[in-house]
């Protein structure tokens, strides 16, 4: 079964590429979806275990985990931050190693921002980072409403785009439209699934 990682740094368009390995027949599996579901279980361990050490102060009114709450939080404590990747990872590399095996005819794209801040790269037989330049990137994060000086520090917690760049096997460069990604992403499947380029 071919299988490999994407990653890229904020505002990259990971997932936009992430859907273009989708509609050319992957499974690709979403580390921060499995986030998501995680922050949403309000009777869960992971929930209490963020409650016990934040505070009711991060939880909506439903005690499930308020994201955007959560991420101002710890973008002032990076201990907290720490504390937090700590928590989550076993969590979200069980459950990605539970739907791999549970994927047995098609190829799997495993979309994990925090690849390489979690030295994970050697847990692939490949990795392709979606990269795109920094006014490229600072305006789409803009228009998703989050402000230059949030994405700088955001993005200061990660592993840089150049260095996930030289860390990668293969880059996605995401500076002009879909049809150019979409090309890429055509060239790295057809490898990935040993066939003709």
């Amino acid at each position: 079964m071919a299988f490999f990682g994407l990653t890229g740094g904020l505002g990259c368009g990971k997932s936009a590429a992430a859907r273009c390995f989708s509609d050319l027949g992957w499974s690709v599996l979403d580390a921060d979806g499995i986030t998501h579901a995680l922050y949403g279980d309000a009777g869960g361990e992971v929930v209490s275990a963020i409650r016990s050490h934040f505070g009711d102060a991060v939880l909506s009114v439903d005690g499930t985990v308020d994201r955007v709450v959560l991420g101002e939080r710890v973008l002032l404590e990076p201990e907290g931050l720490r504390w937090l990747e700590g928590l989550l990872r076993p969590f979200i590399l069980s459950e990605l190693e539970l739907l791999v095996e549970g994927v047995v005819e098609v190829g799997v794209v495993v979309d994990l921002p925090l690849l390489f801040e979690w030295g994970l790269g050697g847990r692939f037989p490949f990795v392709a980072a979606v990269y795109a330049e920094d006014v490229v990137r600072w305006r789409r994060l803009a228009e998703k409403g989050i402000d230059m000086e949030r994405a700088s520090a955001l993005s200061a917690l990660q592993v840089s785009s150049e260095e996930k760049v030289e860390l990668s096997d293969f880059v996605l460069v995401n500076n002009g439209s879909m049809d150019f990604l979409r090309a890429q992403c055509g060239i790295v499947s057809r490898i990935a699934r040993g066939e003709a380029v």
